[in-house]
């Protein structure tokens, strides 16, 4: 028998993002928190446990008994959480943790990449343990309720009932000097986060949605104003003066901004120099490098295959740039057959100690629906060449038959 679920009753109504409403007490939003908390895993049961063809009339049922405004909130943070790629999901997840501390981090200290990736793996042995291992119902530990906080759990999911706490820079913080910039590249200096909001990890956005796109795509279409300053515009993606600053810092974001800007104008001599941010420490941004590419086009590709023949470069980073492959040939179809042939190339030559890259090839190739290849992933499987702890045969045919 499943858990009994005791419904908590709010006091009164409260907020969902509208501008001019009263902001829950702390009291409240705990209350609110842990409704939605228990909704969440309710969506979750729905989805993963019953047939399509139930989903739709049991999150009617569940809108009689949460609201259907709360439904909609917990079922669209859920949808984005449940698209993670297989392949470079690491920057993602630190931007969002970036973005939430930027604007709710007050006196908490802020965490490095490895510190995040660390902390945020104890949190979640301590949550699975809790929540699907133990018989009885309880609440958080006070570890686990701790590192909830430090990683601002709540914030990252629930942004709407929390109201702005930037936080402060320590003295002791000490970054880079970044570089100075001409003209109008100082306005990139100026958007900060809010023209992030819109790019959270698993929204599925590509060019033209969210603030930061309209923006970019906005000043983009006056190219001649922008095309001599693409040179200084690499320099500031790349500028660990700005990748490294205190995230509450606007001028923080630029390098994010610039990226974005060098993709809608198509600055794909760019392409392979950009490969560097995938090597920083704490980065935050390599993750958006697949759209970027794609942006540029198919001359961005020259440097991304030479990449993937270098097996100095790990799995994770061979991945991303697969990914960027495929998405070139998503923009630009006439591309998808070199793309597919290229990546077949690959595996056909690749060794069998170079297990989880070949996997990530046949992710890409079941992601294309390049049923064309099913021989030579046949081969490459027959010879044990795909670490089956990353993609399995029934997940490459999974992907190769998605509608």
């Amino acid at each position: 028998m499943g858990r009994k679920r005791t419904r908590r009753p709010l006091r009164r109504a409260y907020p969902t993002g509208q501008p001019q409403g009263i902001a829950p007490t702390p009291a409240e939003r705990e209350l609110i928190i842990q409704r939605r908390d228990d909704l969440l895993k309710e969506l979750i049961e729905i989805f993963v446990a019953r047939p399509p063809t139930e989903h739709m009339a049991a999150v009617n049922r569940l809108a009689q008994t949460y609201g259907a405004v709360e439904v909609q909130t917990v079922l669209d943070r859920f949808q984005q959480r449940s698209q993670r790629p297989l392949v470079g999901e690491e920057p993602g997840l630190y931007r969002e943790y970036r973005l939430a501390y930027a604007r709710f981090g007050g006196q908490r200290r802020f965490l490095s990449k490895p510190e995040f990736e660390g902390l945020s793996f104890e949190h979640a042995m301590l949550f699975a343990k809790r929540e699907w291992k133990s018989v009885l119902r309880r609440g958080p530990g006070r570890r686990e309720q701790e590192l909830r906080h430090l990683l601002l759990v709540d914030e990252q999911m629930w942004d709407d009932i929390f109201p702005p706490a930037p936080p402060p820079p320590p003295r002791d913080f000490v970054t880079p000097p970044a570089g100075s910039y001409p003209g109008r590249l100082t306005e990139l200096l100026k958007l900060g986060w809010k023209h992030v909001l819109l790019l959270r990890l698993g929204s599925g956005h590509g060019p033209g949605e969210g603030a930061n796109e309209q923006t970019m795509a906005t000043w983009a279409r006056k190219a001649e104003d922008w095309q001599p300053l693409i040179p200084d515009l690499e320099r500031m993606a790349l500028d660990e003066g700005l990748l490294a600053s205190w995230p509450a810092d606007p001028a923080s974001w630029a390098s994010l901004h610039a990226l974005r800007l060098l993709g809608y104008l198509h600055a794909y001599p760019s392409a392979g120099r950009l490969l560097a941010l995938m090597d920083r420490e704490n980065d935050w941004l390599s993750d958006l490098l697949p759209s970027v590419w794609a942006e540029m086009g198919p001359q961005a590709a020259e440097p991304l295959w030479a990449y993937l023949l270098d097996h100095e470069h790990n799995p994770e980073q061979r991945g991303n740039v697969m990914i960027g492959l495929q998405k070139l040939a998503e923009e630009h179809p006439s591309y998808r057959p070199e793309v597919i042939q290229g990546l077949v190339h690959l595996l056909d030559n690749a060794p069998t100690e170079d297990g989880t890259a070949n996997a990530y090839i046949a992710h890409v190739l079941g992601e294309m629906r390049a049923t064309d290849t099913l021989p030579a992933l046949r081969r490459a499987y027959k010879a044990k060449k795909v670490d089956l702890k990353t993609m399995t045969w029934d997940d490459v045919m999974a992907r190769m038959q998605k509608p």
